[in-house]
């Protein structure tokens, strides 16, 4: 046997342990009825789409928004960003759309926190980005969106909009 095939001999043994001792976990937090109970959790991702569909519905003034923008606050990483997943380093597009949303929350540009966040946008933009809605059919509105929300600052007083062929038109308001 070469020494090759003894590291892939090795290496499917510990595959086969590692496989057996995840089946083993699960198997054993399972109920006695057949499922499971676990906590879930999410990146921002799912808190700043969250925050997009109350303005869209007009309902975010009936829900508790400001501890979303906490929420937000918290868990934005030192560098700037968020992250897709812990110790990503920052993703673009969690980090376009916690930005997003902090806007639509009414956080001033200027803010310390969408400052930070700008930047990690901008040095990071030229960057493809797998995961970015781009790439999703019928998404590809945020990215446009993204950029009008970085420089609305620009724009005082203008309406924003969202392209009308995927959002009926809605209007975001300024600022």
């Amino acid at each position: 046997m070469t020494q090759t095939q003894e590291r892939q001999t090795v290496a499917l043994e510990n595959l086969d342990r590692g496989i057996a001792a995840n089946q083993n976990y699960l198997l054993s937090s399972q109920y006695p009825e057949g499922y499971w109970w676990v906590e879930l959790q999410s990146n921002v991702t799912i808190t700043a789409e969250m925050v997009l569909l109350h303005t869209i519905w007009g309902t975010g003034g009936s829900r508790p928004l400001k501890k979303v923008e906490n929420y937000l606050r918290h868990h934005q990483r030192e560098h700037g960003g968020w992250e897709l997943f812990f110790g990503d380093g920052g993703d673009l597009s969690t980090t376009v759309e916690a930005y997003m949303a902090m806007r639509l929350l009414g956080v001033d540009p200027k803010d310390s926190a969408l400052v930070k966040a700008k930047h990690f946008i901008i040095d990071r933009g030229d960057q493809p980005d797998p995961n970015f809605y781009q790439n999703a059919p019928g998404s590809d509105w945020m990215l446009p969106l993204a950029r009008v929300t970085l420089h609305s600052s620009r724009h005082h007083g203008a309406a924003r909009t969202i392209p009308s062929n995927h959002l009926r038109n809605v209007q975001l308001g300024t600022g």
